[in-house]
């Protein structure tokens, strides 16, 4: 009988320990550097239709704190410009700062799920608006692409 409940209280012990919570779906631990390529975006939760040439826009997060946007100009046929912005990162959230004729333009995000081959974030401030309403904010996701 003490083998019998040794057996059970060492069997218990492994299945608590090997019950992780493995919550990879909002997982922020990885490595944000590196080319990204949107694969996705959502307006208050409803996915919204992107075309062929938005679907080959990316960013690219160097370590020196810039953030290069190959962003589409126009659809038909598709043009692109590429920006350098700067960035910067702590924990969940990273801000952009664009700097246009003297003026600084910020936008702060969330990341909702940063994996190394997955990263997902929304928009959550600027400083000319402030908080954007819950049911007004973008959700992106792009893929790694090296």
């Amino acid at each position: 009988m003490k083998n019998l409940n040794l057996c059970i209280g060492l069997l218990l012990g492994l299945i608590i320990l090997s019950c992780s919570s493995d919550d990879d779906e909002n997982k922020t631990d990885a490595s944000i550097l590196g080319k990204w390529i949107l694969v996705s975006e959502s307006y208050d939760g409803d996915e919204e239709p992107l075309s062929d040439c938005e679907l080959m826009q990316t960013l690219t997060f160097n370590s020196d704190g810039t953030l290069e946007v190959y962003v589409l100009v126009d659809d038909d046929p598709c043009v692109f410009g590429t920006t350098t912005v700067a960035y910067a990162k702590n924990e969940n959230e990273f801000t952009v700062s664009i700097e246009e004729d003297g003026e600084t333009f910020m936008i702060r995000n969330r990341i909702k799920k940063l994996t190394e081959t997955e990263l997902e974030f929304e928009d959550i401030w600027d400083n000319e608006i402030g908080d954007y309403p819950a049911d007004e904010r973008t959700t992106s996701k792009y893929n790694r692409t090296n």
